[in-house]
């Protein structure tokens, strides 16, 4: 199931940014981010999977509000993370991260217990 998958990926981002975090050698530090590597690197394409059937009487419409939301993504969270990096320091901001993948982790537990969308019940191309 690609939910399991998108949950264990995101508890492998905590585990793995909260140690890299904690960590005081160079070298667990680099393992953990390792860590954090895996859980996050097949986020974007689960996702996809999970969330273009829901778009399945647009397509293109589902694919381009995906291809907005990740870029959107990409750009602004670099942004917030130096922002915030600027205001408290970079070793506290860095907790943005695991806070962010927790956030998403609830998230999809709670999507997960929501009733599932057909393809007639979802508007067209807005």
């Amino acid at each position: 199931d690609p939910r399991r998958l998108v949950r264990g990926g995101l508890v492998l981002a905590i585990i793995g940014s909260v140690a890299a975090w904690a960590a005081g050698d160079p070298i667990l530090a680099a393992a953990a981010l390792f860590v954090t590597g895996l859980g996050v690197s097949g986020q974007y394409p689960l996702g996809a999977s999970l969330t273009l059937p829901l778009g399945a009487a647009a397509p293109a419409a589902a694919a381009a509000r995906l291809t907005l939301a990740s870029g959107l993504a990409v750009l602004v969270a670099p942004l917030v993370l130096g922002a915030t990096a600027d205001l408290v320091g970079v070793e506290r901001a860095w907790l943005l991260i695991p806070a962010l993948a927790l956030l998403a982790l609830l998230l999809t537990g709670v999507l997960a217990r929501a009733p599932a969308a057909t393809p007639d019940a979802i508007p067209a191309a807005v």
